[in-house]
């Protein structure tokens, strides 16, 4: 099994990157939440970490890398099974894509039920992500104006306030997202 493949790292790559990798990896992989059919791979990733992090089995695996004979592809050999190694961004980008998507979906899915304190505790976890995401930032606002919402119907006012004005301040160019919170803090009895 060629480790560096499996963590989508080059050789070169320090432990620190190895660490990144692998936590990116076990988060979309494991079995709890990409189910069953994943616990396979999150093996592989667990066990390409444990060598690639351990700077005495990562020397010892190194070694045998460079003196195992490369396979003869000519010779008809099977491919199959086979990892091509990217390093860069190219391969970072539909990685850290789809894990946006994934955390606006579970923040979406706080939604639905009703969950909307964790909706926001995801939403500011998502931006501190991805921080240079203006996806991120609409779904906090909105995560915001949400709870907001609702606390004006649990009678809480003090906390609807503050939270509306975090969702004006997260997003302030957005003028839907502007007149939503201008309403429900109206109905607070409250100047935007």
């Amino acid at each position: 099994m060629d480790y560096y493949a499996i963590l989508n790292v080059s050789p070169e790559a320090d432990t620190e990157e190895v660490k990144q990798a692998f936590r990116q990896l076990a988060r979309q992989f494991h079995p709890d939440v990409a189910g069953e059919g994943s616990r396979e791979r999150f093996q592989q990733i667990r066990q390409a970490y444990q060598v690639l992090s351990d700077p005495e089995q990562r020397r010892r695996y190194d070694a045998q890398r460079q003196s195992s004979p490369p396979s003869n592809t000519s010779s008809g050999s099977s491919r199959e099974g086979q990892v091509v190694i990217r390093t860069g961004s190219p391969s970072q980008a539909p990685l850290d894509s789809e894990l946006l998507k994934e955390g606006i979906a579970r923040v979406r899915a706080a939604w639905r039920n009703r969950q909307l304190p964790t909706a926001v505790a995801q939403a500011e976890a998502l931006l501190k992500r991805f921080p240079n995401s203006s996806e991120a930032v609409h779904i906090l606002a909105l995560a915001y104006q949400r709870f907001g919402n609702y606390l004006i119907y649990e009678g809480r006012n003090q906390q609807a306030e503050a939270y509306l004005r975090k969702a004006l301040a997260t997003e302030p160019r957005n003028r839907e997202l502007a007149f939503e919170v201008k309403r429900d803090l109206a109905r607070l009895g409250i100047q935007a």
